[in-house]
């Protein structure tokens, strides 16, 4: 199969970057973060018990957190897989910390007796979990094929995590996961008391970005880069 018809099946891809100064940059960066040199005007503030997300924004902290998307040509491959011209709406750099998981497992969006939660359709994410602080640990579990297996109750959705076999993203400076977050996935409980580091993009339709308002700084930088 092609990388389109794996997307299509498995509903993810776990890609391997190309070795290039920025990516290099880009690990450096969230190093001097991990290590406490955060610059002045930015924080990590908690969002989710167990986790902290640097503010207040993180395409406004470094030029790489946009550069590396371009560099490694992930709009294009967005668009070779998904088949459509998506575009930047959030991003977030996010530690967790020790304890059970702060999201297990969930979709994104679904729906549940007719009660419609998340984007519809859903938004795509990349993510990349940097070994910092984490050398090859697990930290995402997803269900291969699950988002084109959604049942309208809650109880029979949710069956197929513990029915189904789920595949194992691990920490790595030289991978990035790309996939549907209508996908069941779980964030794997951090086992170290440094905490782990994930950087996470969303993209979405042209029609779907008037509804991230506070994010029209990031969407313009974005078209911007993309023009």
């Amino acid at each position: 199969m092609n990388l389109m018809q794996q997307y299509y099946m498995q509903g993810y891809l776990h890609q391997s970057f190309t070795d290039t100064p920025v990516r290099q940059e880009l690990i450096r960066v969230i190093t001097d973060i991990h290590e406490g040199h955060i610059r002045p005007g930015f924080t990590l503030e908690e969002k989710y018990a167990r986790s902290k997300d640097l503010r207040p924004s993180v395409h406004a902290y470094d030029p790489v957190f946009l550069n590396i998307l371009f560099d490694q040509a992930l709009p294009k491959m967005l668009k070779d897989v998904t088949g459509f011209d998506l575009h930047l709406v959030h991003v977030q750099l996010r530690i967790s910390y020790p304890g059970e998981s702060y999201m297990d497992w969930h979709r994104d969006t679904h729906i549940y007796n007719g009660k419609v939660v998340g984007n519809i359709p859903p938004v795509h994410k990349v993510i990349v979990y940097p070994d910092v602080g984490a050398k090859g640990d697990p930290k995402l579990h997803v269900i291969p094929g699950s988002h084109r297996r959604q049942f309208g109750n809650k109880y029979i959705d949710v069956a197929q995590t513990r029915l189904l076999k789920h595949a194992t993203i691990s920490s790595s400076n030289m991978h990035y996961l790309m996939f549907n977050t209508g996908l069941f996935h779980a964030v794997v409980p951090e086992p170290r008391e440094t905490g782990s580091w994930r950087l996470i993009y969303s993209f979405a339709h042209d029609f779907q970005v008037a509804q991230f308002v506070s994010e029209q700084p990031l969407i313009e930088a974005y078209r911007q880069r993309r023009v």
